[in-house]
């Protein structure tokens, strides 16, 4: 693919467009191209918010894809398989038990293993989900919307909860990566912030992000937005984005706990805070298991072992709540499309990478050397963020 230099640079027009109409607070993008910024900005609806030096945001499921990374850099060191079962690091999975079609429970058929987890055929669900009985028993318990709970604490609290679904029989967006962090943690007798510290932000230098935010960086820490909390069930609306800002630190605390400075908050699934340029960073690992500078952060043959769709046709089109993922396909990191004439926006094969409840969003394209990101923060938005920012790019290249 050929950028066209000429064209306008219809990420910031797009970007614009939806400031202007006050869909979101603020839009920062960056694409490039074998390294060649094609297009970087930043747009807001007030000046004091541009003028923020590398402002952090809270990336919600975006720290899904660096968990996955560091269970990759596990299995291709051998001490993780794809078919260890769940119940060899957490005993209390074996029992678990599943809700049929008809409301009853049941027992396991299969085992629940590391590949499930990675793929979110588990059976597992999440708060957020409407129509889904098990989704409703995580809002009861509050799995989503209570920070002060440790990790721990939380696996303990599913493996009183039933599953969805028979594992492997469905796909359905879920807890499971939350799952698979204590199952790093049991294999490697670290804990999770100390990983990704370890094998992840110190190799990559990405000095501003962790699961907390230093005090001296508050000040560029961004507002969130929306409609709802990440623990509230899904809404479907086309009505327009409202500036409304929330308190979402009871569920997502950007302060640790024990002594303001230093505690125990951190999920697999969210829990981060980053920038863009530190985001970039691990997108360029994914494109090619290198840091910037050149040092190997995951073997190339794991590289390409997790890019691969491990969803069946059968189970596809993938559904997250009312929002079907047309043409995508799901590898061992996050989304990856198969078939581009399904998606309702422009992509190509072999895309992938995934999103943040707070419209944070990222591809990768290693066909074409292109990575893109755009980074708001407005939860349980109208306005599907990432997909007009890719349309728009993709826009900016022919064939």
């Amino acid at each position: 693919m050929n950028f066209n230099s000429t064209s306008t640079d219809k990420l910031q027009q797009q970007a614009r467009q939806l400031i202007e109409q006050r869909q979101f607070s603020s839009i920062q993008w960056q694409m490039l191209q074998r390294k060649q910024v094609l297009s970087s900005g930043f747009e807001s609806v007030d000046s004091a918010t541009s003028s923020i030096d590398s402002p952090i945001y809270r990336i919600y499921s975006m720290t899904k894809p660096i968990v996955s990374l560091v269970a990759m850099q596990l299995i291709g060191e051998n001490k993780l398989l794809l078919t260890d079962k769940l119940s060899q690091f957490v005993p209390a999975m074996a029992s678990v038990q599943v809700v049929n079609a008809n409301g009853a429970l049941e027992a396991l058929d299969t085992p629940i293993t590391i590949e499930h987890l990675l793929t979110h055929t588990a059976g597992f669900s999440y708060d957020f989900l409407p129509d889904c009985s098990v989704a409703t028993k995580y809002r009861e318990a509050q799995i989503s919307a209570r920070g002060d709970r440790s990790l721990a604490e939380v696996i303990g609290l599913l493996t009183t909860m039933p599953l969805a679904f028979q594992p492997g029989t469905q796909w359905r967006y879920s807890v499971s990566t939350d799952v698979l962090a204590h199952v790093l943690e049991n294999v490697t007798g670290q804990s999770l912030p100390e990983l990704l510290s370890e094998r992840v932000f110190s190799p990559l230098n990405m000095h501003d992000t962790a699961y907390h935010v230093h005090k001296d960086n508050r000040k560029r820490l961004l507002p969130v937005y929306g409609a709802r909390d990440l623990g509230q069930v899904m809404v479907e609306s086309d009505e327009p984005n409202s500036l409304n800002e929330m308190d979402v630190d009871a569920g997502y605390p950007s302060v640790k706990s024990n002594d303001n400075e230093l505690g125990g908050f951190y999920r697999g699934g969210h829990g981060l805070f980053s920038t863009l340029i530190d985001y970039q960073k691990f997108m360029h690992v994914l494109q090619t298991g290198r840091s910037l500078e050149g040092q190997t952060i995951i073997g190339s043959d794991t590289l390409a072992l997790m890019w691969g769709n491990r969803i069946p046709d059968k189970l596809k089109p993938l559904v997250l709540g009312f929002n079907e993922l047309g043409g995508y396909g799901w590898n061992l990191m996050g989304r990856v499309m198969q078939d581009p004439s399904q998606c309702e926006f422009k992509t190509v094969a072999g895309e992938g990478g995934w999103a943040g409840a707070a419209s944070t969003y990222f591809w990768v394209d290693r066909t074409n050397d292109i990575t893109g990101i755009a980074m708001s923060q407005y939860l349980g938005s109208t306005q599907h963020l990432g997909a007009l920012m890719q349309h728009a790019a993709y826009g900016m290249f022919s064939d």
